[in-house]
């Protein structure tokens, strides 16, 4: 009572079974059991009894019942004259004490949270509009979620009037939240989970959360349809984390598979991080009973399709792929010994060369054939430097035909860059160790003599093979063009020295691969620069022409 007084704590008396007035001035059966009480403390005896039991806990909350001296009852007595002036809950003669109990814990919990959502006082034409909402709303009649939309311009009173519904129903409810600004909010969602909708049959649009990193969609049985996310998740560029457990959806959405960002997966049986679960999806689309996707097949997206890693790959797994090789963007396999990298090679280029032969017969049924030009194409592997930045400069000056019919490139600068080439459309070399120097990056330069009037660049792919290490990585030339840091991190982190390496180029049909030449860059030493030099170059790289120059450059 003295924190009620001098804080202001709430107090809230429960009469049971007894009168309030019995209580503010001791009387009647209260009273009889309160002098028992005095009594008993006075001859320090226990409280047995209904009643002075009654009394001992009602006096211990109370906070004033000491056992030491009979100078405390004044202020016992005080203090039952106080707590039964307050309002509280009287229970006499109570036949359904459930019901009381009800009562008390809602009066308990409306002044535990009793904080309203700010309104002006008395606005103009809410509390009618807000009377008729809930009664649209008819939450007694009903057990089901319910919805109800409000719509019109700025400024009209659509949050107030919210607000003011939700001052008045949302005490009804064991749980409760209004939720302000909701674009804003919705822009800046991190994580959304929608598990245990179990009348969910397809997913929300989930294009206006830009920057949603997880989504959660376990246990909902009747979600089926996914057409709306496979389009959304095109758009949701920071999403890592996708969990769709015990749903009706059977295939995973193409759009997954090409994301960028989605680092772990968990849907239609697949489950962990994506680098180890996208192959095995892409190979159940591959498989002979289960057709790709048909947007997988759709040509003009072709350009741009999903790398695929095959850890400890077999054989038939690379012939059973075989003709889907074109369309993916990139391919890592790692073979099990460099005789199965030589076999797997072979079957991916049979393959390659295979579709290239079509597509040029299709092509070239309306061509005319003319004479014969020297064509030259540059690929750099996407990995800046200022070595790579000076050598590609030099390498696009000199890329002319000199007096000999040649073509003339830079050679070896030790340690900045090595050089290695050889006639026709592979190079095959050893890594070379150099102190204190990493490899960097990687540039190819093809000459090839074609046609004159076939105007393409003619490269189709780029095969890496590591005889030592027993991978095949190869490249489609559309993944060559928007080549990124991490993938062309990942391809030079993959080559040490010591390294058996060959690197083979896939050119359409009619395209002879006159000599390609392949330049491994290092990293600078810290503290030291390599400056531009106009000193003239030594130049070993010969190439006989058949006509004009022509000079592609891919970078």
């Amino acid at each position: 009572m003295k924190c009620h007084r001098t804080t202001g704590q709430v107090v809230l008396p429960v009469f049971y079974d007894v009168d309030p007035s019995e209580v503010r001035h001791q009387t009647g059966e209260f009273g009889i059991a309160f002098q028992s009480l005095l009594t008993r403390v006075s001859n320090k005896e226990g409280l047995y009894d209904r009643f002075g039991n009654l009394v001992r806990n009602l006096l211990n909350n109370l906070s004033i019942y000491k056992y030491k001296s009979q100078s405390q009852v004044p202020r016992w007595r005080a203090a039952l004259r106080e707590a039964a002036g307050l309002a509280g809950f009287v229970v006499l003669n109570s036949r359904n004490e459930s019901e009381a109990i009800k009562n008390i814990v809602e009066k308990v919990t409306h002044l535990l949270d009793k904080t309203d959502l700010f309104i002006a006082n008395n606005p103009v034409g809410v509390e009618l509009r807000v009377r008729d909402m809930i009664q649209l709303l008819d939450i007694q009649q009903s057990s089901d979620v319910l919805l109800i939309g409000m719509w019109g311009m700025g400024g009209i009173g659509k949050t107030t009037i919210a607000k003011a519904i939700y001052n008045k129903l949302g005490r009804n409810f064991e749980s409760r939240s209004f939720i302000a600004n909701i674009r804003e909010r919705l822009e800046n969602l991190k994580i959304l989970k929608l598990s245990h909708s179990h009348y969910l049959t397809q997913t929300p649009n989930f294009s206006n959360l830009p920057n949603l990193e997880q989504l959660v969609l376990s246990d909902c049985p009747m979600l089926s349809e996914i057409e709306k996310l496979d389009e959304d998740l095109e758009q949701m560029e920071s999403l890592t984390t996708l969990i769709a457990n015990n749903t009706a959806i059977t295939r995973v959405p193409f759009s997954i598979v090409r994301s960028k960002s989605i680092a772990y997966i968990s849907l239609c049986g697949y489950e962990g991080f994506s680098r180890y679960v996208f192959p095995s999806i892409i190979l159940s689309w591959m498989s002979p009973t289960n057709n790709l996707p048909s947007k997988f097949q759709t040509a003009p997206i072709t350009s741009s399709l999903v790398p695929l890693d095959l850890p400890y790959s077999s054989s038939h797994e690379i012939s059973s792929i075989s003709k889907y090789l074109p369309s993916l963007r990139s391919l890592w396999v790692e073979c099990s010994s460099e005789l199965q990298l030589s076999h797997d090679a072979a079957v991916i280029l049979d393959a390659l060369y295979s579709t290239n032969n079509k597509e040029f017969e299709s092509a070239a049924s309306t061509s005319k054939v003319s004479g014969n030009s020297l064509k030259s194409i540059f690929i750099q592997l996407r990995i800046n430097c200022q070595v790579a930045n000076i050598l590609k400069e030099r390498i696009v000056q000199n890329m002319t035909v000199d007096g000999y019919g040649g073509v003339l490139l830079p050679s070896d600068s030790y340690p900045y860059w090595l050089t290695f080439n050889c006639k026709g459309s592979s190079v095959l070399f050893e890594v070379p160790q150099l102190e204190g120097r990493n490899l960097k990056t990687i540039m190819c330069i093809v000459y090839t003599s074609t046609p004159e009037n076939i105007v393409s660049d003619g490269l189709k792919n780029v095969m890496v093979k590591n005889y030592t290490k027993a991978t095949i990585q190869l490249y489609k030339y559309e993944a060559l063009v928007s080549f990124e840091e991490e993938e062309g991190y990942r391809l030079v982190s993959s080559i040490e020295h010591g390294n058996k390496m060959e690197v083979v180029v896939v050119f359409e049909k009619n395209f002879i691969v006159k000599k390609t030449t392949i330049y491994l860059i290092y990293d600078e030493p810290i503290g030291k620069t390599m400056e531009q030099s106009d000193t003239p170059l030594d130049k070993n790289v010969i190439v006989c022409s058949d006509g004009e120059d022509e000079c592609a450059l891919v970078d």
